[in-house]
C-alpha cells in the first residue's frame, strides 16, 4: 500500500514525473502497476522521477491512460491523443476541456443547430473580447476580495482597477459591482448590435416614447 516518497533531491525528469503522478492520482504503486501491466518497482522509479520509460513504455502508458505521449513528456499541455484537439488548443489557446465540451455539444443527441449558431454569433461580436476580458477581471477581483475579507473588514478593502491605462480605485465590494454592471451593460449592447429585430423594436419604442412625451 506504499506510495512514492518525496525525494530530497529534485527528480531527473520533472515533467514526466508530474504527468505520471497526475495519472496515478490516489492509486497505490501496486494498483497503478496492475493498471499499466508493469512491475511495482518500475512504477516506483517513474513516480520518484529516477527513470523515464523507453518508447514502448511511453506508448503503453499513453494507451492505458488515454493520453498523448507528448503530454507525458511535457511537450504539450494537451492530454488528448486527438491531434485536432491539440491543434485547436495550441492555435487559439482554448483549454482542452472546453474544446472537448464543444465537441460533445455538437455530437450530443440533444444538439440543436441554434446552440452552435448562438456560440458563433457571440464570438463574432466586436464586443466579445471586451466582455470576456471584464468577466475575468470580475472573477479575479471577487476571488481577491473573498480572500482579503477573511483578514480585514469589508469596508477597509481597497482594490486598484487598471483599465486601459486608467486607474480606478474603489472599495473591494464596489470593484466587483463595477465589473458586474459593466458586463451586463456590454452584453445588452452586444444584443442591440447583433440582433437587428431587437434593435428595430428598441428604436420603434424609443420613437414612440418621444411621441408620447411630446
Amino acid at each position: 500500500m506504499s506510495r512514492a516518497r518525496k525525494e530530497a533531491t529534485p527528480p531527473r525528469f520533472p515533467a514526466f514525473r508530474a504527468a505520471f503522478l497526475e495519472l496515478m492520482g490516489d492509486m497505490t504503486l501496486e494498483e497503478f502497476a496492475d493498471k499499466l501491466g508493469m512491475s511495482r518497482a518500475t512504477i516506483g522509479f517513474y513516480a520518484a522521477g529516477k527513470r523515464i520509460p523507453d518508447a514502448l513504455g511511453l506508448e503503453k502508458i499513453a494507451t492505458k491512460c488515454g493520453v498523448s505521449a507528448d503530454w507525458l513528456l511535457g511537450i504539450t499541455k494537451t492530454r488528448s491523443k486527438d491531434i485536432s484537439i491539440r491543434q485547436i488548443c495550441e492555435t487559439i489557446g482554448l483549454d482542452e476541456e472546453n474544446v472537448v465540451k464543444l465537441q460533445e455539444i455538437y455530437k450530443s443527441e440533444t444538439y440543436t443547430r441554434e446552440c452552435i449558431d448562438g456560440i458563433n454569433l457571440i464570438l463574432s461580436s466586436s464586443l466579445f473580447p471586451i466582455l470576456a476580458r471584464d468577466y475575468i477581471r470580475l472573477k479575479r477581483f471577487t476571488e481577491k476580495v473573498n480572500t482579503e475579507y477573511k483578514e480585514h473588514p469589508f469596508s477597509e478593502l481597497e482594490d486598484p482597477i487598471n483599465e486601459e491605462d486608467e486607474v480606478i480605485t474603489l472599495k473591494g465590494c464596489n470593484a466587483c459591482d463595477y465589473y458586474k454592471t459593466k458586463i451586463i451593460n456590454q452584453f445588452s449592447t452586444m444584443i442591440d448590435m447583433d440582433i437587428p429585430v431587437y434593435q428595430t423594436i428598441a428604436t420603434y419604442l424609443q420613437s414612440l416614447e418621444k411621441e408620447l412625451n411630446n
